[in-house]
């Protein structure tokens, strides 16, 4: 803070402003925050008045050299409204710095000196506003001689960097001739050149035009009070010449070979520029893909390069930019091609089951290739596999892949997604990625009710039959029953697919995730009062699954197919 408030004693207002705002950025904690941006604004409002007040003073300055004296009282009056501004607001922030002080742990006491030095800024503005009023009020009373001031030009237009004749004179409102005053000639607002008046009142001589660039530009000549003529004669200007400027744009002309290309494709550029004059550029500049070349130019103004496409040049279009640079009468010249940076495709053809079951592996085979089987170039690089939450990186080479991924015994049943990337070494082509649904079943957690319900049934048989007669154990019974459950593990894949898809289907209905702990009864009972009217067909399929699953009852999959579709109606339909 005592470098912001130095700053804006010394003036330098524009500093003063940037560091607080960089205070800004400051992390300060909610509790105090309000008292710390409070503050900061006051004394950026503060600055900022004493920075207007600042600027009012020094015009007010400049309408009094220049005789001007009702300009001279307005902007004084604007310089006093802003300076009050400022000491209202000052006032409000030796309050402010009190609190502030003792929530931030700043010194009090060197917190008001530094203020102290603002409020002492104040008071040199206030003694200089007055000390301007007083000399407007002296000078009014004085009678102001008004001032008049011609000028004319040997030539409406002129080439940059020629000479021109100017003449004028400088005669007071009775048409009196002002001798030995300092007459200064402006282009474009831009002082050139100062002449002292003769005996008769004129001044003439030769100017140098500029090296402008532009094809108008506004000539004049003006008068402004010094030493005994301040407070004793008013400022002038003549009236504006028009002055058209010539120079030479050189004309850049520009031929690509190609306006498509790939990453390290070089482009052969040739060209020719021309100019009016026949006087050409040293050199052109061309500028392509974040680097800069100069080219040198043949005598008859052609010129060739090759340009190299970098690798990492992003897709899309570029601008290649040639210039030529402004020298004595010929002006900067621009031309700009744009150039289409495009990769090749590459096509991910992937090999890979649909239906896995847990605690096994599964073999991923796939090819890369491209449109039209552009194979100028090996298809290498690098293949990531994302599946399970699992990365698994891969070499590519010419183009073919293969990978044996383990899926854990204990995966829940449900569709996983397998991501596959690729990653191309060669620039030339664009990185491809794939996404494929997988459908894992986990045959533990269909088995083991299964497994339930056929022991309950065998045990209640042997105990019925016990009763009855006793026999001997028949093991072909056991071996028809392994025979009846591989049958069943076969045809519940299935049923287990149509399921799942049904949950997905509800999911996305209303928002509600299936759990991989649940069991169908579990879910079912969660989402049945959501889902209202639709519930009866979800409740048909989840009873026709358990009773599969739980039960071993063959299910009827055609009804349970038809109300697959009818669930899927429900995504289309919303």
């Amino acid at each position: 803070y005592g470098s912001i408030i130095d700053a804006a004693i010394s003036q330098n207002f524009t500093y003063a402003l940037e560091k607080i705002h960089e205070l800004y950025g400051v992390y300060i904690p909610e509790n105090v925050k309000y008292v710390y941006d409070r503050f900061n604004e006051l004394l950026s409002k503060e600055v900022s008045k004493l920075d207007q007040t600042s600027i009012f003073l020094n015009e007010t300055k400049l309408k009094l050299s220049q005789g001007l004296l009702e300009n001279a009282t307005r902007t004084l009056k604007n310089a006093e409204t802003s300076l009050a501004e400022a000491d209202i607001i000052h006032r409000e922030l030796e309050d402010s710095s009190k609190e502030f002080s003792s929530v931030l742990g700043i010194s009090l006491p060197q917190l008001s000196r530094k203020l102290e030095e603002l409020r002492d800024l104040i008071q040199e503005y206030r003694d200089e506003i007055y000390s301007l009023s007083l000399q407007i009020k002296q000078l009014k009373k004085k009678e102001i001689i008004g001032t008049k001031l011609t000028l004319w030009a040997s030539s409406s237009e002129a080439w940059i960097g020629s000479r021109i004749m100017i003449y004028g004179t400088l005669r007071d409102e009775d048409d009196n001739p002002m001798m030995g005053r300092t007459v200064t000639i402006c282009l474009d607002g831009r002082r050139i050149k100062e002449f002292v008046t003769h005996e008769d009142g004129s001044f003439y001589g030769s100017i140098d035009i500029p090296y402008l660039y532009e094809p108008n530009v506004k000539l004049s000549a003006e008068y402004i009070p010094r030493g005994d003529d301040l407070g004793k004669f008013k400022a002038s200007r003549s009236k504006i010449i028009m002055l058209s400027l010539i120079y030479d744009t050189p004309t850049i002309n520009v031929y690509v070979d190609k306006m498509n290309a790939t990453p390290l494709e070089t482009l052969k550029v040739t060209g020719q520029i021309l100019t009016s004059s026949g006087i050409l550029p040293d050199s052109l500049h061309v500028d392509a893909f974040g680097e800069t070349r100069v080219v040198r130019i043949s005598g008859d103004g052609f010129f060739n390069l090759t340009i190299n496409i970098p690798g990492r040049a992003s897709t899309g279009i570029h601008e290649i930019i040639f210039y030529t640079e402004a020298h004595d009468i010929l002006a900067p010249a621009r031309n700009v091609t744009k150039i289409n940076v495009y990769r090749i495709p590459v096509h991910l053809s992937i090999k890979a089951p649909t239906i896995a079951l847990t605690g096994t592996q599964m073999l991923i085979e796939g090819k890369l290739s491209t449109a039209g089987n552009f194979t100028s170039n090996a298809l290498d690089g690098e293949l990531v596999l994302e599946f399970l939450g699992d990365r698994h990186i891969l070499k590519v080479e010419n183009g073919t892949f293969s990978a044996n991924l383990s899926i854990p015994l204990m995966t829940s049943s449900g569709f996983t997604d397998l991501v596959i990337k690729f990653d191309p070494v060669n620039p030339v082509y664009s990185h491809s990625i794939t996404r494929l649904k997988l459908l894992t079943i986990n045959p533990i957690i269909i088995l083991i009710p299964l497994f339930g319900v056929i022991y309950l049934s065998k045990t209640a048989v042997k105990a019925i039959s016990l009763k009855r007669r006793p026999r001997p154990e028949i093991t072909a019974k056991k071996a028809e029953a392994v025979k009846e459950i591989e049958r069943r593990i076969g045809g519940l894949a299935e049923i287990a697919k149509i399921y799942l898809e049904a949950v997905k289907v509800v999911e996305k209905m209303i928002g509600v995730a299936r759990k991989p702990s649940e069991t169908i009864r579990e879910f079912l009972n969660r989402v049945i009062d959501i889902l209202g009217e639709k519930a009866a067909i979800f409740e048909e399929i989840s009873y026709i699954a358990e009773t599969a699953i739980y039960g071993g009852v063959k299910p009827d999959m055609k009804l349970v197919r038809n109300l697959l579709d009818k669930m899927r109606r429900w995504i289309h339909e919303a």
